[in-house]
């Protein structure tokens, strides 16, 4: 085995590796990958459910 390997090896061995999250993902994907998806497509997708979660939680905010 190489020194990386060993290296390798060894940070496997340890506990840490069960917080190994969102720090080692892209932050977006890349344009390549996200094909006709743009911002903006995003956007239209999700607009309507964040805008009726915002209502009822302003709702039961006020309600209250």
């Amino acid at each position: 085995m190489s020194d990386y390997d060993h290296a390798h090896k060894a940070r496997l061995d340890t506990d840490s590796t069960d917080s190994v999250g969102w720090p080692t993902m892209p932050s977006r994907p890349s344009s390549a990958d996200t094909g006709p998806l743009s911002g903006r497509a995003w956007y239209r997708e999700f607009r309507e459910p964040v805008l009726t979660a915002a209502v009822y939680n302003l709702e039961q905010t006020i309600g209250n």
